[in-house]
């Protein structure tokens, strides 16, 4: 006989047992498989029995499993596969489709011949039914604790509200009262009866009608209640008001067996509105007599909830008609008015704008109006309310347009005049060319040049303002290029030969301090171009204007051959250097003068400021 018939026939008892047992060898071939192994796995033993086990289960070569195998090869102790860790050691099907779960234990069994000394026998049980049960009852556990603990929660959170509810009624500044049918007090607490010098419970088993029996508003409003209907009212008890709100109580049947009532001490309240109703009344009189018109409205503007008596003398039309149609006061608007108001109410989120525009009234009038909103906001910042003022700003604006034309007037004048000034400098200076022609002597013509260049640096001053958007300043930097290269163009100088370096800052000067700063750049520039570069020698001119700080800094520079060291710069008989020294005393600046590579004079000033002239 063979290894399989051996153990075929040694563990064929175990063919019918109500569990699965299966024998493998060592190397994991199949030696028996009882039918209870054949109806679980649907694998008949003449299939299996001879094969290696791991073919059908592949997973029982896993180490964990394997390891565990061999040990009981060896001879070791039986190991349990519990149904915990372990379910499907062998997956086997239940009849509904489900996996069993299974609780498998494995036992060394001697061998049938002596080619092995173990065999693994598996006995695998199916604990399916008892482990739904064991679930079952672990779930119906869990339930009950559950239940208990949702009962033992409840019952602390009403114990908590009972007392929070105790100590509410205790201190809160309120009376909680009751009575029965008869109108005898049944309860009496909170801390609102220490006013009225009441302890609480004190006043249980005293009637209300005796209590009471003086006040009918009280009297009333308890018959109502127990008569059964909810009820409050305020009455007045000891020089203080209480308002109350009370309600029956009823038995099973419906029936009025009592009252419950809460009494709230409403004494600062009420002192509060009757000021507020005196305020407003006092707001009301002061709105309803100004010239101005004020106006309220919900956030929404789709409500006029006040508007004052102005509006029917500015606009023509009768409040009532703005009361039922809150936006009909934009309908007199003018045409050309009307798409920019419209436009700017709807992109206004909080309905805060102040806008000028024209109306027309029903007799055909046109008025300007000036109308201002801003939004009131609750105590959580929320827009509840848009309040404005509207003003018939009409004379103002006539009063502001005979002003701007008025100006308007005004500066065209003013830059007629400028243009005067500049044209009767320019025939100054075109009398100066013209009488350079008819004379030979050539100091003469030198002083003749000399003074048509400062005439004409006046003029181009006066050319500046007439020229500019603002009549009283010039910009200084423009006029610096310009001078410059005038100078050249005068003296015939070719740029190629002397170059101008010019570094002027955007700067727009005053009258004042213009023509004299003018007048000294033109004295300098002049001077350098007659004196600092004899022969044709080239060269360059710079001029640097700057603000620093509290001052003005301006810098006239050349690298010719430098002013001669007997001149002295304040005492000097030259016209040249002479103006120079005036025009730096009239701006009350400073000069500084230096000789090294060439010559630089170094003024510094501020503008020259005057009382405005009439």
């Amino acid at each position: 006989m063979n290894n399989l018939e051996i153990a075929a026939e040694k563990f064929s008892v175990l063919e019918r047992v109500p569990i699965g047992i299966c024998v493998l060898r060592e190397d994991f071939v199949v030696l028996f498989w009882n039918r209870c192994m054949e109806d679980w796995t649907h694998l008949p033993s003449h299939q299996i029995v001879g094969t290696n086990i791991c073919d059908y289960f592949p997973h029982l070569s896993q180490a964990k499993y394997a390891s565990r195998l061999q040990h009981i090869f060896a001879g070791g102790p039986p190991t349990i596969f519990s149904s915990q860790l372990h379910k499907h050691l062998i997956p086997a099907l239940l009849p509904n489709g489900q996996l069993r779960i299974q609780h498998t234990t494995v036992t060394a069994v001697p061998a049938a011949t002596e080619e092995a000394h173990f065999y693994a026998m598996l006995s695998i049980q199916d604990v399916t039914e008892l482990t739904h049960r064991v679930q079952d009852y672990r779930a119906m556990r869990d339930q009950a604790l559950a239940e208990v603990r949702e009962r033992l929660r409840v019952e602390d959170a009403l114990h908590q509200k009972d007392a929070l509810l105790r100590t509410v009624v205790v201190n809160a500044p309120i009376i909680l009262y009751a009575t029965d049918k008869e109108g005898v007090m049944t309860l009496s607490e909170g801390k609102g009866l220490e006013p009225m010098n009441w302890k609480p419970g004190e006043m249980v088993g005293l009637s209300v009608f005796d209590l009471y029996s003086d006040d009918s508003v009280i009297l009333e409003g308890v018959r109502q209640v127990l008569n059964g209907e909810d009820r409050s009212w305020i009455a007045e008890v000891g020089g203080l008001s209480y308002e109350h709100r009370a309600t029956p109580l009823l038995d099973k049947e419906g029936q009025v067996v009592g009252m419950i009532g809460v009494a709230t001490d409403i004494t600062e309240r009420q002192i509060a509105i009757e000021a507020l109703r005196e305020s407003e009344e006092r707001f009301r009189q002061f709105a309803d007599n100004i010239t101005q018109v004020f106006w309220m409205t919900d956030a929404f503007k789709s409500k006029n909830l006040y508007l004052s008596p102005a509006y029917e003398q500015i606009w023509g039309r009768s409040r009532e008609s703005v009361y039922v149609k809150p936006l009909s006061s934009l309908d007199d608007v003018h045409p050309e008015d009307r798409d920019r108001i419209m436009n700017s109410l709807k992109a206004s989120s909080t309905g805060e704008f102040d806008h000028e525009y024209r109306i027309i009234r029903p007799d055909g009038q046109e008025r300007w109006i000036r109308d201002r909103a801003f939004p009131i906001r609750n105590e959580l910042g929320q827009v509840y309310r848009i309040a404005g003022i509207a003003e018939d700003i009409t004379e103002r604006r006539q009063a502001q347009e005979r002003i701007k034309a008025s100006l308007e007037e005004k500066e065209v004048l003013l830059r007629e005049i400028h243009h005067r000034v500049k044209n009767n400098l320019q025939v100054i200076s075109s009398l100066l060319q013209l009488q350079s022609r008819y004379t030979k002597d050539l100091q003469t013509l030198v002083i003749l040049k000399e003074s048509q260049n400062r005439v004409k640096s006046m003029a181009l001053i006066h050319e500046k303002l007439y020229q500019s958007e603002d009549l009283s300043r010039i910009n200084f930097g423009d006029y610096i290029h310009q001078l410059a290269k005038n100078l050249l163009y005068s003296y015939s100088i070719d740029f190629n030969t002397i170059k101008l370096s010019i570094d002027v800052a955007h700067v727009t000067l005053n009258l004042e301090t213009a023509i004299p700063c003018g007048l000294f750049i033109n004295e300098l520039i002049s001077n350098a171009l007659k004196h600092a570069f004899p022969q044709g020698q080239k060269g360059e001119i710079s001029i640097i204007f700057k603000p620093e700080k509290d001052h003005f800094l301006l810098i006239v520079r050349d690298n010719g051959i430098g002013l001669p060291k007997h001149i002295n710069l304040t005492k000097n008989t030259s016209l040249g250097l002479r103006l120079v020294n005036t025009w730096t005393t009239q701006l009350q600046g400073s000069l500084d003068l230096d000789r090294n590579n060439g010559t630089t004079f170094k003024l510094k000033f501020s503008e020259l400021h005057y009382t405005q002239r009439i």
